[in-house]
């Protein structure tokens, strides 16, 4: 009886901690002339944390650029509007829109 409880508890553990591992609550794309391309797994850059503040930016394009080695600017558009943020790599970082580290 307990048996399978105990399995059910395990992989219940075991699936959280693969859709943690795999990062699925972001998804990585380069821009193209014609055609965007998905980078998952596949990129130079890596999103260790965030966490969103304002929820105006769930389901929203964020554009990240390299500025050069230890800087990036986001940008988090709004409506029509363009916010820009320069934040640097390998540290915990915030803005209105959102708290997070890229390494």
């Amino acid at each position: 009886m307990f048996q399978g409880e105990i399995e059910l508890i395990k992989s219940n553990i075991i699936y959280d901690k693969v859709i943690q591992d795999l990062n699925l609550h972001v998804s990585y794309y380069r821009m193209g002339n014609i055609l965007n391309e998905e980078l998952f797994k596949n990129n130079n850059f890596q999103i260790d944390t965030f966490e969103i503040i304002n929820p105006a930016v769930y389901d929203q394009k964020i554009y990240l650029n390299f500025l050069n080695e230890k800087e990036y600017e986001l940008n988090i558009k709004q409506g029509k509007k363009d916010n820009f943020f320069v934040h640097e790599f390998n540290k915990l970082e915030s803005n209105p829109f959102l708290k997070l580290k890229i390494s």
